[in-house]
């Protein structure tokens, strides 16, 4: 998949095509030699989500399926960071530990359960049984899902997804946690050398699904029937 950039130091601006990064970080030279650093604004879940969503309407639903399944298991682990920055463990220790269950998904996944637990006193609501079946049959069984039953699993993954968000954004002071988050595991060291030198990476935007930087703070505004279509009418910003 590809994106768009433009240079801004052209006198007419100039589009750099890329390869999209694994952290939504790139650093680019425009055919006149001008170097700059962007980032796109965008969490590695709500990307994961938007990928699924365009082959679900390109008609890969398997490969849709695997998306919003895979967006959810970043989600939980986005979610486990944010909540440890919440209780001031350090990245260095977050990171050894995770590193423990990296390859585990049904361990980050009890991590997440119990740290959610810890800090709305309350059991989080997990996904239905028949969901994961649904899921296990088409990434591990070859099982070939029809699109209804695919926009079926979108949708509800959307909105576990969503109802998520708006439970973590309703801690207190979740901005600063956030911005920590960001400045730990988006913001690359010599990004943040060339800002404090007076050269801010430029920030890119983009309008997703999930939306995490675009709309309502407490995503009261997201439904995913409005969403998938405006989806279907919006030029793409991902692209083959």
């Amino acid at each position: 998949m590809k994106m768009k950039f433009f240079c801004l130091e052209c006198d007419l601006p100039t589009i750099i095509e890329t390869e999209i990064s694994e952290k939504n970080i790139y650093e680019l030279t425009c055919n006149q030699g001008h170097k700059k650093n962007y980032i796109v604004q965008i969490q590695k879940f709500e990307l994961l989500y938007e990928l699924a969503a365009y082959a679900l309407l390109d008609g890969y639903t398997r490969e849709a399926v695997s998306g919003f399944a895979v967006a959810v298991e970043r989600l939980h682990e986005y979610c486990i960071q944010i909540l440890l920055i919440k209780n001031s463990v350090s990245k260095e220790n977050r990171d050894k530990t995770f590193k423990m269950v990296s390859r585990m998904s049904e361990r980050q996944l009890g991590a997440f359960y119990y740290l959610y637990l810890n800090e709305f006193k309350e059991p989080p609501q997990p996904i239905p049984d028949t969901r994961m079946k649904f899921r296990n049959n088409v990434t591990h069984n070859g099982e070939i899902p029809t699109y209804e039953k695919t926009i079926e699993y979108a949708e509800y993954i959307f909105n576990y997804i969503i109802r998520l968000l708006k439970k973590i954004r309703s801690i207190e002071n979740i901005d600063h946690y956030e911005l920590e988050y960001y400045g730990d595991y988006q913001m690359p060291t010599v990004f943040m050398e060339e800002t404090q030198k007076g050269n801010p990476p430029t920030g890119m935007c983009v309008i997703s699904m999930i939306g995490t930087n675009r709309g309502n703070r407490d995503f009261s505004d997201k439904n995913f029937k409005i969403q998938f279509e405006q989806l279907k009418e919006r030029e793409r910003w991902l692209y083959n």
